[in-house]
């Protein structure tokens, strides 16, 4: 239904989200960020990569390279289909989100004049997207305005999968968002306000029910709340409003006579928007139309970037892990039936070896050098503190065993030692990886730095990468 209201564009789009992907593709083997807020199109003004002419890379070519590594790549299809739906400039999406019986659904009925769009008594009714023209808008701007009504998020600490989902559909469509809370700001409020506020779009937040508050506590709220919304803000949000409204409905009035009968009335509350109006009023007069719909679309460039980056460092795990498997495989299986002896010279020179491919196979992933000595003092600083605490690490293993019943039966050593260098590669190619994926590249060396990480690592990140390896095999 969505859909019916934007236009094609003639894929001046595309060829934008194909540039600005682009650019993601030259800085994702190095640790650099993209900014999603452009100044005007050739010129950033965030960031420091080159805005020029878009190139030829195609955004398919993208997507269809992640799809094929098995990468679910669903959401920024959704963020380039919208791309090029969001062209028309005679509509404006206003998105009203809020906590479950927060009164949003109440507000868009309200807006609408729509009796048969009645709030159920209970909480939680709205768990699809509405969306609903605004008929009546034409005192608040000339253009078309249609109301998006969101799902209410519950009251926990963090949206769910779902939750967060609607969020971001959201964010992609809005315009402009209407936030409804009915008191100062829970934690789950701000949470979910705070992606809303990042999005760079202007924000109305609605501080619903106010006459159930005294004058001096909507004042005190209202400070409270405005300081909340500060704290979120970065360079990329817009202007972020706060309106004192109540949505009415009805309430019961108890009543004793003197006669001391109880009586019991409902009497009907006036709504009170006109702050609501004032402000939104506001809003369209400072961001005309065009402008809008350029925020709109800079803030799902900025999306599409952020999905990249993210499907980009998935990508990235993947292939670390599988460097690091592979060899771990490989010595497990080679080490299995080996006779173990923690002073055995040549065990130790097996495992630098193998220590030193490890490393090697990363840096060609990552097209970079390593000079031999470096890498020499690398794996030897990692041995050296292996078999410094070679009991503790062994007593890390028979606790992962145990909780094995399938290997429990080997812990006469055959099975104790290849764990261990199982363990000892995970760390040594995950803080291999680590140093060659810095912004400079540069892999070092230094005893201290592999101490000082070798330290930090907890007993959980110990068991948890052989778990997770012995796991591998028995699956």
């Amino acid at each position: 239904m969505l859909l019916l209201f934007f236009a094609l564009s003639g894929g001046g789009l595309l060829l934008w989200a194909a540039y600005h992907l682009y650019q993601l593709h030259r800085a994702s083997r190095k640790s650099g960020t993209f900014c999603g807020r452009t100044a005007s199109p050739g010129d950033c003004g965030h960031c420091e990569a080159d805005c020029g002419p878009p190139t030829d890379t195609p955004v398919e070519q993208k997507i269809n390279f992640f799809r094929h590594q098995g990468i679910n790549t669903q959401t920024i299809e959704q963020q380039l289909q919208l791309l090029l739906h969001q062209t028309d400039e005679d509509h404006i999406h206003i998105s009203v989100f809020g906590e479950i019986s927060s009164g949003k659904s109440s507000l868009i009925n309200l807006l609408l004049k729509d009796e048969k769009q009645q709030t159920a008594v209970t909480g939680g009714t709205t768990r699809s997207v509405r969306v609903f023209q605004w008929q009546e808008s034409g005192s608040i701007a000339p253009q078309s305005i249609y109301l998006l009504d969101y799902p209410g998020h519950n009251d926990a600490a963090e949206p769910d999968e779902a939750e967060q989902a609607l969020i971001e559909q959201g964010l992609l469509w809005s315009h402009v968002i209407i936030y409804v809370c009915t008191g100062d700001l829970s934690q789950s409020e701000i949470t979910a306000l705070k992606p809303l506020i990042q999005s760079g779009r202007p924000v109305l937040v609605a501080l619903n029910k106010s006459d159930q508050y005294a004058l001096q506590q909507i004042q005190q709220l209202q400070n409270q709340i405005l300081s909340k919304l500060e704290a979120l803000k970065t360079p990329f949000s817009q202007d972020i409003c706060l309106a004192v409204i109540s949505c009415g409905g009805s309430q019961d009035i108890k009543k004793v006579r003197a006669s001391g009968e109880v009586e019991y009335q409902t009497i009907q509350r006036r709504p009170q928007l006109d702050a609501l109006f004032a402000q939104l009023t506001g809003i369209l007069q400072n961001y005309t139309p065009a402008a809008l719909h350029k925020l709109r679309q800079q803030a799902v460039y900025h999306s599409l970037h952020l999905e990249i980056e993210r499907l980009n460092e998935h990508y990235q795990q993947q292939q670390i892990t599988g460097i690091i498997s592979r060899i771990q495989q490989q010595v497990y299986d080679e080490r299995l039936n080996h006779h173990p002896d923690s002073a055995d010279d040549e065990q130790k020179a097996y495992l630098s070896q193998t220590a030193n491919a490890l490393c090697l196979q990363l840096a060609e992933h990552f097209d970079t050098r390593i000079k031999h000595t470096q890498l020499q003092r690398y794996t030897q600083n990692i041995l050296d503190l292996t078999y410094q605490h070679s009991h503790y690490l062994l007593s890390l293993v028979h606790q992962v065993l145990q909780s094995l019943p399938q290997t429990q039966k080997n812990t006469d050593g055959s099975v104790l030692y290849p764990a261990l260098y199982v363990m000892m590669l995970d760390f040594t190619g995950h803080l291999a990886a680590q140093q060659l994926r810095s912004s400079n590249r540069d892999f070092s060396p230094a005893a201290a730095l592999v101490e000082q990480a070798f330290r930090q690592r907890s007993d959980q990140e110990w068991m948890e990468s052989l778990r997770l390896f012995l796991h591998g095999l028995n699956s």
